[in-house]
């Protein structure tokens, strides 16, 4: 009696937490195919099973014919601290159920990665930057402490050694490095990430040679700025590229980060129309600012015909199977979520890419280079349930990205009336927030310039 009484309540409750989806189109993003008129069964978190028949006994079911499904979306170069959590649940409203965070506090970052909310995208992080430390006084100097929270500054093998077996401790299993002196630092640094079997993602600077960076082992290429091959000869270019096909490392151009800060001021265009201001968190604004005083300290360059140059390049080297869609949020103009589909859209059209392959660059793409493909990135039997449903098909035009009917994050369903209910919240948190917020980084910034005569 007691036995059967147990299988009751297990029933019971397996019954409570399953979903139907019913008759909609999945595009396969491996394949490129649409699988038409099929049913997907959520269970909690996971997609339980997928098949051609209704789930008839699911707790729920939901009508989705002719809509499109595909994974979440991946914003792969974000900077959280930049952010603030506010705003955080314009991720998922946008489709983005999961970024890859580009260095920033990472006291803030692992307590958000341990609240694993719903309404958050799930959060990968290399914690904090390292630097070189020639940058990191220099940043230190200009924006003060609160800053540099977000960077380590390595110049030496003891120096390197020491921050990476702690990053490890922590739990981190990919660096990011932004400014190296040398190319023998640079070398130091992904001879002690091998050591440690983690893998070496970032920025490629102008004193860095891109072949000797690319054949020590950096992993991820961030941002289409290759200054180097400005002045480089025809055979110096061609011998790049050809890095670039060796090594295949992944690569994240964020085309819409260098429109937005060198081309189109987003916040005076219809791109960030007045009723957005409200999403803008305080952290974001004071970032914003901070990089328009910093503009004075820099040199006028043609940033028109550079965006050209860069492009151009970028289309040499560009590998569909480890492109990366990401927009290195924290940008001036730019809002979480909506910034990933003005990326995508330049992909397609300036890139001249296909749109299947922007999709994958913001799917599957991503999850290969995280290391997470038996969890996220396609939909299958057994993965988490981060899905995208849309009204239209993707692969007929990509921006019918944002003609969004449901997002579905780790098996929570955020329909129209839940994304007002965000969005009202979103607002009024914003709002509190700004009240007790601080603009440490600023007020120290403008303080620096000010003591060095600029204006």
């Amino acid at each position: 009696m007691r036995l059967s009484f147990l299988i009751i309540l297990v029933g019971i409750n397996t019954y409570s937490q399953t979903v139907s989806l019913e008759g909609v189109n999945i595009i396969d993003v491996l394949s490129g195919t649409i699988n038409e008129n099929q049913n997907i069964l959520l269970n909690g978190e996971y997609i339980e099973s997928i098949g051609s028949k209704p789930f008839v006994n699911a707790r729920k079911r939901i009508n989705l014919r002719g809509k499109y499904m595909i994974p979440g979306l991946w914003d792969m170069h974000v900077h959280l601290t930049n952010l603030g959590s506010s705003s955080f649940p314009l991720f998922v409203i946008n489709g983005v159920t999961g970024v890859r965070d580009m260095g920033g506090d990472w006291n803030k970052l692992k307590t958000w990665q341990t609240q694993n909310s719903s309404n958050w995208p799930v959060i990968y992080s290399p914690g904090p930057i390292l630097e070189s430390k020639a940058f990191y006084q220099l940043v230190q100097t200009l924006m003060g402490p609160e800053f540099v929270k977000s960077r380590i500054p390595i110049d030496s093998e003891v120096d390197i050694n020491k921050a990476i077996d702690s990053l490890y401790i922590e739990g981190i299993r990919f660096i990011k490095v932004r400014t190296v002196k040398d190319k023998a630092t640079l070398s130091a640094i992904t001879k002690a990430c091998k050591v440690k079997g983690m893998r070496l993602v970032g920025h490629i600077e102008p004193n860095l040679d891109i072949v000797h960076a690319l054949e020590s082992g950096l992993f991820s290429v961030e941002h289409a700025l290759f200054f180097q091959v400005l002045k480089a000869s025809p055979s110096k270019r061609d011998s790049i590229i050809q890095a670039f096909k060796r090594n295949s490392p992944f690569f994240t151009p964020t085309l819409i980060a260098t429109k937005a800060t060198r081309l189109v001021d987003f916040r005076i265009k219809d791109s960030l129309p007045a009723a957005a201001s409200e999403f803008v968190s305080p952290e974001l604004d004071e970032n914003w600012r901070v990089f328009d005083a910093i503009k004075a300290l820099e040199s006028p360059m043609q940033w028109d015909s550079l965006y050209t140059v860069f492009n151009n390049f970028s289309k040499k080297i560009l590998n569909p199977s480890t492109l990366l869609a990401g927009t290195d949020l924290g940008v001036p103009g730019l809002l979480p979520g909506s910034s990933l589909h003005m990326e995508l859209e330049l992909m397609v059209n300036e890139l001249g890419i296909s749109n299947l392959n922007a999709i994958r660059a913001a799917t599957i793409n991503p999850c290969k280079a995280l290391g997470i493909t038996s969890k996220y990135g396609s939909i299958s039997e057994g993965k988490i349930a981060s899905i995208l449903i849309l009204n239209k098909n993707p692969l007929l035009d990509i921006s019918h990205l944002k003609n969004i009917h449901i997002v579905i994050n780790r098996g929570e369903t955020i329909d129209k009336k839940m994304t007002l209910q965000l969005e009202k919240g979103i607002k009024k948190e914003i709002k509190v927030h700004k009240k007790e917020y601080q603009n440490n980084i600023l007020i120290h910034l403008k303080d620096a310039l000010k003591r060095m005569g600029v204006n």
